[in-house]
């Protein structure tokens, strides 16, 4: 090729209107814990929601927890295994409440949403979960 040759421009191509961004495709993740069979779910559960002392629901703003010891603990609020899924509030809810006790203290005028609260366990769990409603 002679040095007097022209060559013709490169042309990029113009993205087009119908481009949008790349979305890489989403990663298929496994729930381990619900590859288990019930009996090994069960034990899990057991290890993670037994408590060795009494949970006191004072004030739905402030609440504490009393410990054996006599120490005033954080807020009590339902373990995040419950609020994972529907699936695990239905399996695991029943134990959590039967696995522990609770003391459940308010004022007369948080009384409408304490019953309120506790109803929806009692839903959820039936009254076997306690010991005294």
């Amino acid at each position: 090729m002679s040095s007097s040759a022209k060559t013709a421009p490169m042309r990029l191509a113009k993205p087009s209107s119908k481009a949008s961004k790349w979305n890489p495709p989403q990663a298929k993740t496994t729930d381990i814990l619900m590859t288990l069979p019930a009996e090994l779910r069960n034990s899990v559960y057991d290890m993670v929601f037994t408590n060795d002392s009494s949970w006191v629901i004072i004030h739905p703003a402030r609440q504490i927890r009393a410990s054996n010891h006599g120490e005033i603990e954080p807020a009590w609020r339902e373990p995040a295994l419950l609020q994972l899924s529907k699936t695990y509030r239905n399996e695991a809810s029943t134990m959590y409440y039967k696995s522990n006790d609770f003391n459940v203290e308010v004022n007369l005028a948080e009384l409408p949403h304490a019953c309120k609260r506790l109803r929806g366990i009692v839903e959820r769990c039936g009254t076997t979960a306690f010991k005294s409603l």
